[in-house]
């Protein structure tokens, strides 16, 4: 009997141990993630989620809009983002009505429109403002100021590499398609 106590007490005392590792373990991921992408947003569905989950991706954020000359770009991103994505890319679209106001639309409309037209399925947000005067995207603007290239009009695209540092930008003219951005990519992976 007493031999039996005693191994119930080593099972106890394993099984404690076990889960205070376990918990030191996420302790340490959550403080791994970069100051960049330590942000809870919104996505397009309403739920809330922290960036850090694409820690280890390289990355390409970019502000969109569905009723702007650029809009089209939306296929060429997509296009990028399925090219990639195995290898550990992932898109993340920022809808905002900041910019000559083409994105009047609500997350739905916006969510319904990207699916429709251009069969997007990388990771949308909730239209947000990264305007400086008026913002309330703080990931976003946080990300242009560290880079130091503020967006001049609707998809502009920011890099951050696999670590979750702010790499470089390019303006709405720059295509997902230009070799520029292919390389850019590229070089992240």
């Amino acid at each position: 009997m007493k031999i039996t106590a005693v191994i119930f007490i080593i099972i106890l005392l394993s099984l404690s141990f076990s889960a205070h590792a376990k918990a030191k373990d996420k302790n340490k991921d959550k403080k791994a993630c970069s100051a960049a992408l330590n942000y809870e947003v919104e996505t397009i569905d309403g739920k809330k989620v922290n960036l850090c989950q694409f820690q280890g991706s390289a990355i390409m954020v970019v502000n969109t809009a569905t009723r702007c000359s650029f809009t089209r770009q939306l296929g060429a991103l997509q296009d990028l983002y399925l090219k990639y994505k195995d290898k550990g890319f992932v898109v993340l679209g920022f809808p905002t009505n900041d910019y000559g106001e083409m994105d009047p639309l609500s997350n739905e409309e916006v969510k319904t429109f990207c699916k429709r037209q251009y069969g997007v399925t990388f990771p949308l947000f909730a239209l947000s403002s990264i305007d400086r005067k008026k913002g309330n995207n703080s990931f976003f603007m946080k990300l242009y100021k560290k880079i130091g290239i503020r967006p001049q009009w609707n998809f502009y695209k920011y890099f951050i590499n696999r670590q979750g540092v702010p790499e470089k930008a390019f303006d709405s003219n720059t295509s997902p398609r230009d070799p520029r951005i292919v390389k850019m990519v590229e070089s992240l992976l």
